[in-house]
């Protein structure tokens, strides 16, 4: 699990899979991939929960990290 203050490479996974669904074709557009789990990495993770209807915690716990590996949406 992963929340805000976390670091590391679990946290650094996290921002390349919401690296990976940055539709926008601009790198600069996503997410840093800076292993900090800071305010902007928090907020993809609410947008993202609120926008697949689970729990809005901002925590990679296993219910988000299953939804973002599998792909589940595109933001």
């Amino acid at each position: 699990m992963v929340a805000s203050g976390s670091t590391g490479d679990a946290v650094r996974a996290v921002q390349e899979e919401f690296q990976f669904r940055n539709l926008s074709g601009d790198p600069g557009q996503g997410l840093a991939v800076d292993g900090v789990f800071g305010p902007k990495t928090r907020a993809a993770v609410r947008a993202f929960q609120q926008a697949l209807g689970i729990t809005v915690d901002g925590i990679v716990g296993p219910v988000t990290w299953r939804a973002l590996v599998s792909g589940m949406l595109s933001l």
